[in-house]
C-alpha cells in the first residue's frame, strides 16, 4: 500500500529531477475568516517559472460532501504554475507524465471533465491516453455558474478572487468509482494559476481503494493543533465545522 507520505516525497522528488525547487507553503490556519479560518488552498503568486508548492489544506464546504468517497477533512496539494500557456502545457505534461509513467495508472481508466473553453488542451491529454471518449464537457456557463473546477475554478467568497478556465483529471478505481486527482486552472498571463495533484487522491488511485473521512480525521485534529500551537492562534471555527461540532 502507498502512503500519502510517500507519495508525497516520491512526486517531490520527481519535480526536483525535473528543475523545480520548493518554495515556502503557508500555515493551515490562514488567520482569515474565509473558510472557518482554514487554508483553502495554495497561493499561485508564489510560484514562480521553476516552483512548487506543497500545501496542506482543507475545505469546511467538503463537511457536507464527507460520504462522497474520497472527501476528506484535511489533504495536500502539490501544485506548479500555469499562469502563461506555455507554463500550463509544461505543467501539464509534467503531472501526465507522472501519472501514467511513474504511479503507473492505467491511460484507459483516466478521465478529464472540463468544458470546450479547454480544447486547446485535448489533443496533448490524448497523448496520454486520454481520448475524446473519457473527457466530460460541461456547458460553460454551468461551469462558470459552479465555480468548483473542472472546468472553472472561482470559489464565492475566495480572497485571493480566482476566476479561471480549468481542467480536472479524475481516475476510475475497479469498483467504479471516479476520483478525481488532479486540477489543473491556467492562465493568459494577467493573473497567476496553478495546478497540481491532491496526494492522497493519487494514493487512493494507486492502492485502487478510497480512505474515509473518519479515517481522516485523527490527521486533521493533530495538524490544526499543531497550526494553532505554532502560530499562538486559537482553534479556528473550521476546526469545529469539519468535526460537526460548535465552536466552544
Amino acid at each position: 500500500m502507498f502512503t500519502a507520505v510517500a507519495t508525497e516525497a516520491e512526486f517531490e522528488s520527481y519535480l526536483q529531477q525535473h528543475g523545480l525547487a520548493a518554495v515556502a507553503s503557508l500555515p493551515l490556519i490562514s488567520g482569515i475568516s474565509y473558510n472557518g479560518g482554514l487554508r483553502y488552498d495554495d497561493d499561485p503568486s508564489a510560484h514562480t517559472a521553476t516552483s512548487y508548492i506543497r500545501q496542506v489544506a482543507a475545505r469546511t464546504e467538503d463537511f457536507e460532501k464527507k460520504t462522497q468517497p474520497g472527501t476528506l477533512p484535511i489533504f495536500t496539494l502539490v501544485g506548479i504554475g500555469t499562469t502563461t500557456s506555455k507554463q500550463a502545457g509544461a505543467t501539464t505534461d509534467l503531472l501526465l507524465k507522472y501519472l501514467t509513467g511513474t504511479v503507473g495508472l492505467n491511460p484507459d481508466r483516466l478521465r478529464a471533465t472540463t468544458t470546450d473553453h479547454s480544447s486547446s488542451f485535448f489533443p496533448q491529454l490524448a497523448r496520454y491516453g486520454i481520448t475524446d471518449k473519457q473527457i466530460t464537457l460541461r456547458p460553460w456557463e454551468e461551469a462558470v455558474k459552479d465555480g468548483s473546477g473542472s472546468g472553472f475554478f472561482a470559489p464565492s467568497g475566495h480572497p485571493g478572487n480566482p476566476r479561471t478556465p480549468s481542467f480536472s483529471i479524475e481516475y476510475v478505481l475497479s469498483d467504479g468509482t471516479a476520483l478525481e486527482i488532479a486540477e489543473i486552472t491556467y492562465g493568459d498571463g494577467s493573473k497567476a494559476t496553478a495546478g497540481g495533484i491532491g496526494v492522497e487522491r493519487v494514493s487512493m488511485a494507486r492502492n485502487d481503494q478510497v480512505t474515509t473521512w473518519e479515517a481522516s480525521l485523527p490527521a486533521f485534529r493533530t495538524a490544526v493543533k499543531k497550526a494553532a500551537a505554532a502560530g499562538g492562534a486559537a482553534l479556528p471555527a473550521g476546526y469545529f465545522a469539519q468535526l460537526g461540532e460548535k465552536k466552544a
